[in-house]
């Protein structure tokens, strides 16, 4: 089944693909891929999109997102609460 998926895959994906999947010999094991996460990262306040602006919730209320790789916090996001749908919502309609 594998060499099927493989010739049906780009040849760049069927490398990745093969390498993903390849078992060592040894110990008949999935071979662990790993890669260095940077962990500096700046933590960023974000906004609503609301008629094509930036705005912050009119609630002024916000919820962490984390990185699922490394559990840092990545960026604080505005919650928007029902007057924020409402005035993204008529947005669009005048658009």
């Amino acid at each position: 089944m594998q060499r099927h998926i493989l010739r049906t895959l780009p040849r760049v994906q069927a490398n990745a693909f093969a390498h993903a999947t390849c078992m060592t010999a040894a110990k008949a094991s999935p071979v662990v891929m790993s890669r260095q996460f940077s962990s500096k990262v700046s933590v960023k306040q974000t906004n609503l999109l609301i008629n094509g602006k930036f705005v912050p919730s009119s609630s002024g209320r916000t919820f962490e997102t984390f990185n699922p790789a490394t559990e840092e916090k990545i960026a604080d996001v505005s919650e928007a609460v029902n007057a924020d749908i409402d005035a993204a919502v008529a947005a669009a309609r005048a658009a």
